[in-house]
């Protein structure tokens, strides 16, 4: 009888069947042709992936893609086992496959996994993110959201804004459970807890700040751990502006500068298409210190213009004494005052029980 009913119908039977997450799909592939026709449509269109033996049999496999996927998930459990650390090897191996197909890469990408500090393949995350430009990124933790967890490491996050520049259709971009700290040993995978200070990844990256004309490197020393595999520099080519960038979305971030947030909400020239940055459970450095306030990046504003008139007249030996010029900066601080009020959005989702920064304001 199912097989008699219109297409459109059995493929959204079939899509919700594929979707429980506790049903096998052979059983679907093994009814008739039609139906493994069907099945795989979807399957190929949205490909997601919750194991990596799943990743790694879509890699083995090749069986030729039917359509271009849309959407990549990889959906990994806090606790999935990956002790040689192949995770990221095997993404970079499922997105070439994709490109050597011929088609496109997807337009969606959503990761709900964790990287680690000492991952000694982590360089792969950036030559993988390297190859897609989505349109949505979202990358989130695997832990329940009361959980304050890192399931972005440093190292990640260097390798994933790096990547970044690469991107230029991105529309809507979301990071939690995130750390942006600077201070980090590529080499050796360690973190300095007492030195760590807050990296500006993401609004260099966002909006194309170190290049116009200069080439971005990636300093890496992963050639004394692979010195037959891992370059010793990787040059990035730097493309237009995000133009159609809407909504940035940061949750549990720690080693959060204020002054990034408002670098990014200040960029209309960069970023027109803006509409709403939404920082949730953000720390200007460990959990145990404050939080970021929107009172924060409305104080940065003042920070940013002056520095960078400050910058400008440096450069050409000059100083501030010109009225007028007093005016534009006033005006240009009020301007940047008004779109960090109207695209800014600081919230508290979770809060320790006792102790801490309780943030009972904005």
């Amino acid at each position: 009888m199912l097989p008699e009913l219109p297409e459109e119908i059995l493929l959204h039977i079939i899509d919700i069947l594929l979707n429980e997450a506790t049903r096998s799909v052979i059983p679907l592939l093994l009814v008739n042709s039609r139906f493994r026709d069907l099945c795989l449509s979807i399957l190929h269109t949205n490909l997601r992936f919750s194991s990596l033996k799943q990743m790694t049999s879509f890699v083995d496999n090749r069986i030729r893609l039917i359509n271009r996927p849309k959407t990549l998930s990889i959906l990994l459990a806090g606790g999935a086992v990956d002790p040689q650390y192949r995770l990221f090897c095997i993404l970079y191996d499922i997105i070439a496959r994709i490109r050597d197909s011929g088609l496109d890469t997807p337009r969606e990408i959503k990761f709900c996994l964790n990287s680690h500090t000492f991952d000694h393949n982590i360089i792969h995350l950036y030559y993988a993110l390297s190859l897609v430009n989505p349109e949505v990124f979202m990358w989130t933790g695997p832990d329940p959201a009361h959980h304050f967890s890192t399931a972005i490491v440093s190292r990640a996050s260097y390798c994933l804004t790096m990547a970044m520049y690469n991107w230029t259709n991105l529309r809507h971009l979301k990071l939690t459970n995130i750390s942006l700290s600077s201070d980090v040993d590529v080499c050796h995978g360690s973190e300095d807890s007492q030195s760590r200070q807050s990296g500006h990844f993401i609004a260099d990256a966002l909006l194309r700040s170190k290049c116009s004309g200069e080439r971005i490197q990636i300093i890496d020393s992963y050639k004394k751990l692979e010195p037959l595999t891992y370059p010793q520099s990787t040059e990035i080519e730097v493309l237009t502006s995000l133009t159609r960038l809407s909504s940035i979305y940061l949750g549990q971030v720690t080693f959060l500068d204020p002054l990034e947030i408002t670098r990014i909400a200040c960029a209309e020239a960069q970023l027109p298409s803006l509409t709403s940055i939404r920082i949730v459970d953000a720390y200007r450095g460990s959990i145990w210190g404050p939080r970021v306030r929107k009172s924060d990046v409305e104080r940065a504003v003042m920070t940013l213009f002056s520095s960078n008139e400050e910058d400008s007249h440096e450069a050409d030996g000059s100083s501030i004494t010109d009225h007028r010029e007093y005016l534009e900066l006033s005006r240009e601080y009020l301007k940047g005052l008004d779109r960090v009020r109207t695209l800014v959005y600081c919230e508290a989702l979770t809060e320790r029980i006792m102790g801490g920064d309780r943030m009972d304001e904005s």
